[in-house]
């Protein structure tokens, strides 16, 4: 019962201060359900109220507080979406915010970790702002000595976790198990190490990725194509050119590579499944391409090449706005076969 009466007396303190946030930062009725829940929790709305009482700045004055320490990366969404999620920020003094966000890049520089991605890091994870600096030091330092020796550099794994924030803040009691058992997967496959923190650190998601998941993503490509010759190294090869082969879901693969090979055949850009899994093989970014993407691309090789040339390299070499503006639809100008037969298959497949 004092539970209910402390959560009771909790949820009216913080009531004041959840009206005066929702008129400022003109929540939805959704998001402010959300705050709500959030300021539910005891511990959190504690936190909360610390902060509150001791307020000193307007709700537009902590804003272009935070502005300015998430510059250039933070807008009002931003600040919007932190809030929700920490909501003390919101009446947090945002000078002590800055010595943090300025300690942990002192800690985390002789890494390699620069000022400017640490922010961008914290504006899409702002679970950095309250992590202590020796914490965030703690988890990258103790997962960089584990591998070491394997292949994993300090610059290279600070900079993986620029572009993936959780390697910040995820323990190495976590990760390093798990790395362990994707480097047991590599080396049964005939893979070495450093291929493998080579594809992660393109891709980080692969350092908090379960094995298992992986293994079994895996085995449903080599079981999809192993009466054409697809060996489970080759595969692990080419992924680790497109790491996000690896996370891709055993389904979403299965029917998007049926979608792919369809598109070879009719296009005619190779002549069997054997040839074009070959071809798979040595541009496996292919498979990262919604197959409407590799239509384009392919109208547009073949639109730079010489007839009867096969313009297979130009599939990956522009990007999709590059290739969309080349083929800017003008009534005016000449129109070829090939443009009138792809327009044709892509009206009757939509």
């Amino acid at each position: 019962m004092s539970l209910n009466n402390d959560t009771h007396t909790l949820s009216t303190k913080t009531e004041p201060y959840i009206r005066e946030m929702a008129a400022y930062l003109k929540l939805t009725a959704d998001q402010e359900k959300r705050l709500r829940r959030r300021l539910s929790i005891p511990k959190t709305a504690h936190f909360f109220l610390h902060f509150a009482r001791k307020a000193a700045l307007s709700g537009a004055e902590q804003e272009a507080a935070f502005s300015r320490i998430l510059a250039p990366f933070g807008n009002r969404k931003t600040f919007v979406n932190i809030c929700l999620t920490y909501p003390q920020l919101f009446y947090q003094d945002p000078a002590s915010v800055q010595k943090h966000v300025q300690s942990v890049s002192d800690v985390l520089g002789v890494l390699g970790l620069e000022h400017e991605t640490f922010i961008k890091a914290a504006a899409k994870a702002p679970a950095l702002l309250y992590l202590s600096p020796a914490t965030i030091q703690k988890n990258i330092t103790q997962v960089v000595q584990a591998f070491e020796t394997k292949g994993l550099s300090a610059r290279a794994y600070v900079k993986a976790a620029g572009l993936y924030p959780t390697l910040f803040y995820q323990s190495p009691e976590t990760i390093v198990p798990r790395v362990q058992q994707m480097l047991h997967l590599f080396e049964r496959n005939g893979m070495s190490s450093e291929a493998f923190f080579k594809a992660a650190c393109r891709a980080p998601a692969l350092f908090c990725l379960q094995p298992q998941t992986v293994e079994q993503n895996i085995d449903t490509v080599f079981h999809l194509f192993e009466r054409v010759g697809l060996t489970r190294k080759a595969y692990m090869k080419a992924a680790c050119q497109c790491p996000s082969l690896f996370y891709q879901s055993s389904e979403t693969f299965r029917h998007h590579a049926h979608q792919v090979i369809s598109l070879f055949r009719r296009f005619k850009i190779t002549r069997d499944e054997r040839e074009t899994v070959a071809f798979l093989l040595k541009f496996p970014l292919c498979l990262a391409f919604s197959t409407d993407n590799l239509s384009l691309r392919w109208l547009y090789a073949c639109s730079e090449q010489e007839q009867g040339k096969v313009p297979r390299p130009s599939l990956l070499r522009y990007k999709k706005h590059q290739i969309e503006k080349a083929l800017d639809l003008d009534q005016n100008r000449y129109v070829c076969p090939f443009e009138r037969r792809f327009r044709t298959w892509a009206e009757q497949t939509r």
